[in-house]
């Protein structure tokens, strides 16, 4: 298989660990643990190795030379300053300042410590991919509790962080009818409102290092890396 050929398949494939693992993470919040380590970790890998074939592409497309230096070939992911930018390029993609000026002063431009705002998922996929060997990328669970008000149809119709355990209607009406008072959970049908009050709690999962919410944080990087090879292929 081709390089490029390889690039779009581990795209792809994080793409569906990201939907299997959400999946996991949608099912009752009581019997959810923790996150699937196995499967967040196997999709950082994943998205990390779009990016090195990438890197090894544009090795072969530029005909560049080891030169007694490293065989292997890392994209410049996240490089601190310039002076670091220039010291990975010169040890994993020699000579392409020469060959490809253009193509070298775009993934220059790309870098964290140019844009540390939009190319936050850099320092993100860094740390993480670092620490997967060292704590298994640590998770806490943060809940609140969560009131649902609705109907038997539309149970969700508006949603509260609430600990209360009912929820007050004042000068309000459905429908024409007055409805005024405080219900408290389960099914209040006093003149046929139908009204329905849910309490439940709902959970959401953080690296623990990051101190960020992994699904959002999966999803975002994602959308980085397939930025970065989208932008790259025109080279």
């Amino acid at each position: 298989m081709i390089l490029k050929e390889s690039i779009h398949a581990l795209i792809k494939e994080s793409e569906k660990q990201i939907g299997a693992i959400e999946s996991e993470y949608n099912i009752d919040h009581e019997k959810v643990k923790s996150l699937p380590h196995v499967k967040i970790k196997n999709c950082l890998e994943n998205m990390r190795s779009s990016l090195d074939h990438l890197a090894a592409q544009i090795f072969k497309d530029n005909n560049l030379d080891h030169r007694g230096r490293s065989r292997d070939k890392y994209f410049p992911l996240y490089t601190k300053n310039l002076h670091a930018f220039q010291s990975h390029m010169s040890k994993y993609l020699p000579d392409l300042n020469n060959k490809n000026p253009s193509l070298y002063s775009e993934l220059e431009n790309i870098q964290f410590y140019n844009d540390e705002t939009n190319r936050e998922w850099m320092k993100d996929l860094r740390i993480v991919n670092e620490y997967k060997h060292e704590n298994f990328l640590e998770q806490h669970k943060e809940e609140k509790d969560v009131t649902y008000i609705g109907t038997e149809k539309w149970p969700s119709v508006i949603r509260a962080t609430s600990k209360a355990k009912g929820v007050g209607f004042f000068n309000c009406s459905i429908n024409g009818v007055p409805l005024n008072g405080t219900l408290s959970e389960g099914h209040f049908y006093e003149n046929n409102h139908g009204i329905k009050i849910t309490r439940t709690k709902e959970g959401k999962y953080y690296f623990s290092e990051l101190n960020k919410e992994v699904i959002p944080t999966l999803k975002k990087i994602l959308g980085g890396v397939k930025g970065i090879i989208n932008e790259f292929e025109k080279f």
